[in-house]
């Protein structure tokens, strides 16, 4: 069969029956499949059309690389337009996506969706000989982006976006681009300055030992001297480049008057490398470039690692700007067109339709629906708006099809205000290695003044020793123990706190823990289930069935539930089918229907009562009982005739009442902070026994921050419990944020502390390990210090040698590593798996 051969429907039996897949995206295909080409089945045109482009290309291989990968989801082609791709060539694009190269040629980064394999990566980089103009392609699979450089002259941006998408890798621009490059930047430097330190002790490592076998076994003087002199200079190499780090931490300290490890560790360097030169042009003496290469190297490995941790926790805070749409449908001349939300102006009008995210805040000037707040307010159930009212950026239209005019965008939207409110929050937190701090920089004086001493002392009564003895000791009391010490202890806590499915984001955490205070839970998802269901039944079974039928015909979390109750509970008959004549949605009221010729009425009291339904005492019993429970009344009614009410809601956990208990007998103080409303949350109050003082409802994330901050003001240690992204700010303000299992992925990225198994008696564990790290790190400061101390004794009456002190050196930090793997964090797992609650009798 010839390569340009049409599509056509066929019943030709393709080779592969038995299990019929996709030969393009490997999707399962039925049996005959209608669409073969080249004896091979295609679940739809595009995929089909896919492997012709392919093959006619030349690019099978394509296939071949995928299964040898094993990457069975490929991606099928998409039916994409120039129209579609039109950003790509816009002004604000270019402007801020867009850098010109060489050659007359320009760069850019895109996002592409659906890379998963090598063989995906081989593809795309494929793109300067299926595309003429492009230049260069390369992709990053993990960040699933592309970096392409054409020439304008030949090809738009948007043309090669609309031939990327037919391989079945739709194109996005990319967001906070330019934060993300300068700290890969960074790191990058600082990984480079790592790399040649390593080489420079390695190699002074090998020219050391070549010294000190040549003076055993009588190497020549001319040779000595010239490996002495290649030693001084890759020395010097590493301490004026990546070395000299230290020098300016220094000189920083000593401009601001704080006392900083890297004073030390500079005059060590400065005296091991001053002394070393001298040495070399006397052509005898000790050099020390191999110890002080070496420790370059070490200091600078560390706090890279530690950089790269620091920048994963920054780029975990701009999740939140991800939770809104990339699209966004506005409004010109009576048109829709679909842009990135990244291009929206305030003034703007946009299109959101069902089941869709809103791109920016704004508000409604036409239509009527239900907004899904849960984002920001926590709220379970969706709210009416209509003309006129505020719609946020993040949010989810639940009902139907309206128009805003666009207020805010990025982040100057509520979404992304809170963003960096979170990440002023984060940054503002105290960390545990405030401690170290203060233990460092007091020792940090004490040897520079011990060093001094010996130096004036020497220089008067034993000059010849006097390098060697300021050497020693400087060397010896370098206090990397000192600030081993705090992550060792921090490391064994972490580690046994993920044995436990405690996830740890930073070891301040547990400092804060240590010490009582307050701990508020949010309600919904914390202290309850989270799930919206039937807790209160007062209508007869015989009536479930149509209410099920009805129920049905709506994706509202209410009537999910409803449809659930009826299935799962009420009565086996709700899983007949019975299909309803006619069903009327009402937004923000209920549902009406005709069921087997009756009229059905199933909504909240406005809506019942506008259709002239009249409710009795005991039904207004029932409403004043279910909001009392924290439930929200639905009312049912069939031929005009209220027939029973119902209580929707979330259960609380089944543990939670235990846990406040036992965090009360422990100290702490429990309060309740959340987003809904005021009754509700005290009815959930008052069943948890909290103090009314301590239990707030109906605050937005902005207000729930302030509540912590006011809590904070009253030098209070705030414990933050929560669930949901409108927790994410009080997460973050608290001194320990906690999100639990089923939380939104924000929430997870604001919060300290994740409790893997949502089992809030993690608390008391964690406590109890805050204070025994706490102890871990004083035993070990103890130690370190008693090491350096007797060290120190002995390198100023000159009892040990430079070298010596080298090898000493890692003797306190191996002391440290002892004593804290000594340390028992968490109390024993038997202790751990008490129950908490009363004892039963």
């Amino acid at each position: 069969m010839e390569t340009n051969q049409t599509i056509v429907a066929t019943k030709e039996t393709p080779d592969n029956s038995h299990r019929c897949r996709c030969a393009h995206c490997n999707a399962e295909v039925s049996t005959p499949a209608e669409i073969v080409f080249d004896h091979k089945p295609f679940c739809c045109h595009g995929c089909c059309a896919a492997y012709q482009w392919l093959t006619a290309e030349g690019l099978e291989q394509y296939y071949e690389l995928r299964e040898r990968f094993n990457a069975a989801d490929g991606n099928r082609g998409a039916e994409v337009t120039l129209d579609e791709m039109s950003e790509f060539d816009s002004a604000w694009y270019a402007q801020q996506h867009i850098r010109p190269v060489a050659s007359n040629g320009l760069k850019t980064k895109i996002y592409l969706e659906g890379i998963h394999c090598a063989a995906c990566v081989w593809l795309i980089e494929k793109m300067p000989k299926l595309v003429p103009g492009v230049l260069s392609a390369q992709v990053s699979l993990a960040r699933s982006t592309v970096e392409l450089i054409w020439d304008p002259t030949k090809v738009s941006l948007s043309r090669i976006a609309v031939e990327i998408a037919r391989l079945g890798y739709r194109p996005h621009p990319i967001r906070g681009e330019a934060k993300f490059e300068q700290r890969a930047k960074d790191l990058r430097r600082q990984l480079a300055q790592v790399g040649i330190a390593f080489a420079c002790s390695g190699n002074s490592m090998l020219l050391a030992a070549a010294l000190y076998l040549g003076e055993l076994y009588g190497m020549s003087g001319e040779h000595i001297q010239l490996l002495r002199g290649a030693s001084t200079v890759i020395g010097l190499v590493a301490l004026l480049g990546p070395g000299w780090t230290f020098f300016k931490g220094a000189a920083s300290a000593l401009r601001t008057r704080t006392p900083h490890i890297d004073i030390p560790v500079a005059v060590a360097l400065a005296v091991g490398a001053l002394s070393g030169i001298w040495n070399t042009l006397k052509g005898t003496g000790e050099l020390y470039y191999d110890s002080l290469s070496m420790l370059v190297f070490l200091l600078l490995a560390g706090r890279y690692v530690q950089a790269r941790q620091q920048q994963l926790a920054y780029d975990s805070l701009d999740i939140l700007l991800q939770l809104t749409p990339r699209k966004a449908r506005r409004i010109r001349d009576g048109k829709a067109e679909l842009i990135s939300s990244e291009s929206l102006s305030v003034g703007d009008t946009i299109e959101v339709l069902e089941g869709e995210s809103f791109a920016a805040d704004g508000s409604i000037i036409q239509g009527r629906t239900e907004v899904d707040q849960a984002l920001l307010t926590g709220e379970t159930l969706p709210v009416v708006v209509a003309a006129g009212d505020p719609v946020f950026a993040g949010t989810v239209n639940r009902g139907s099809a309206i128009r805003i005019k666009v207020e805010q965008v990025g982040e100057d939207s509520r979404v992304g205000k809170l963003a960096t409110t979170i990440e002023k929050a984060a940054v503002m937190r105290t960390p545990l290695v405030q401690l170290a701090d203060r233990l460092a920089g007091r020792f940090v004086i004490l040897v520079l003044f011990v060093a001094v001493a010996t130096a004036i002392y020497c220089y008067f009564y034993r000059p010849e020793a006097l390098v060697d003895r300021v050497v020693s000791l400087l060397i010896v009391a370098c206090p990397c123990a000192l600030g081993l010490a705090t992550p060792m202890a921090i490391s064994l806590a972490l580690g046994e706190a993920a044995r436990r499915g405690i996830l740890i984001r930073g070891g301040d955490a547990l400092q804060r823990l240590a010490d009582r205070g307050v701990v508020l839970l949010d309600k919904t998802g914390t202290v309850t289930t989270g799930d919206v269901e039937v807790r209160f039944d007062h209508i007869a079974k015989e009536f479930w069935p149509a209410i099920v039928a009805l129920e049905r015909k709506s994706s509202h979390p209410i009537a999910l539930a409803l449809v659930r109750y009826g299935n799962e509970t009420a009565s086996h008959a709700c899983r007949t089918t019975i299909e309803p004549e006619q069903v009327e949605y009402r937004s923000g009221g209920g549902i009406r229907g005709s069921l087997a010729g009756k009229q059905w009425l199933i909504g909240n009291r406005a809506f019942v009562e506008s259709e002239g339904i009249v409710l009795n005492e005991s039904n207004l019993q029932h409403q004043a009982d279910y909001l009392a429970a924290g439930c929200s009344p639905v009312f049912v009614a069939c031929e005009h005739k209220l027939i029973g009410t119902l209580g929707i809601g979330d259960h609380l956990r089944s543990d939670i009442i235990s846990v406040v208990d036992a965090l009360k007998k422990a100290g702490w103080q429990v309060g309740l902070l959340s987003g809904d409303h005021p009754q509700v949350v005290a009815a959930v109050g008052q069943q948890l026994g909290l103090d009314s003082n301590l239990v707030w409802g109906g605050k937005s994330p902005e207000d729930k921050q302030q509540v912590v901050h006011q809590l904070q003001q009253q030098k209070l240690s705030v414990v933050m419990v929560g669930d949901g992204v409108n927790d994410a700010v009080a997460l973050a303000q608290a001194d320990v944020g906690v999100a639990v299992k089923g939380g939104a992925e924000i929430s997870l990225q604001a919060a300290s502390v994740y409790l893997k198994n949502a089992d809030l008696t993690a608390l008391l564990d964690l406590s109890q390990a805050g204070r025994n790290t706490i102890r871990a790190i004083r035993r070990n400061f103890f130690a370190s210090i008693s090491y350096n101390i007797f060290a120190v004794g002995l390198a100023v009456v000159g009892l040990i040698h430079p070298l010596i002190a080298a090898g000493l050196m890692p003797v306190s930090s191996i002391t440290v590593v002892g004593v804290t793997l000594a340390s028992q964090v968490f109390p024993k797992r038997a202790d751990a798996a008490k129950p908490i609650g009363p004892k039963k009798s």
